[in-house]
């Protein structure tokens, strides 16, 4: 998170974020699924901030396959659409809507932040 925070100030940070999120997953990869599921989020998130959405979009998919029950992978997705962390990058609300609402078809644990974000998307227009 802290690596991510910084990235906002110096670019090269979100890429050290990826390399610490990766090399976390590869040396623990028995560690609880809540965290393992945020690292995973983490390095998806990082590619987005450095403008690499087809990566961002790969790492997302591969998250939700691996976590479907967890609502934060559909919420995170959604967000890069929503509120961009790449500076210049304007906001895509009709994806960001198709993800949060892929999310609310699938079998998530707690649907409540998904439709908080729709919500969020809806005031915004």
């Amino acid at each position: 998170m802290e690596l991510l925070n910084a990235g906002h100030d110096e670019p090269s940070f979100f890429e050290k974020a990826i390399v610490y999120c990766r090399e976390f997953c590869d040396l623990f990869p028995d560690s609880d699924e809540l965290l393992l599921h945020n690292m995973k989020r983490a390095e998806a998130e990082a590619n987005f901030a450095l403008g690499r959405e087809e990566e961002g979009d790969r790492l997302f998919q591969a998250l939700i396959d691996r976590f479907p029950e967890n609502p934060w992978g559909y919420i995170g997705w959604g967000d890069m659409y929503a509120w961009p962390m790449k500076a210049g990058r304007l906001p895509d609300p009709e994806r960001a809507k198709q993800i949060f609402e892929m999310g609310l078809s699938a079998n998530v644990t707690d649907k409540t932040d998904i439709l908080g974000r729709l919500r969020d998307l809806d005031e915004e227009r």
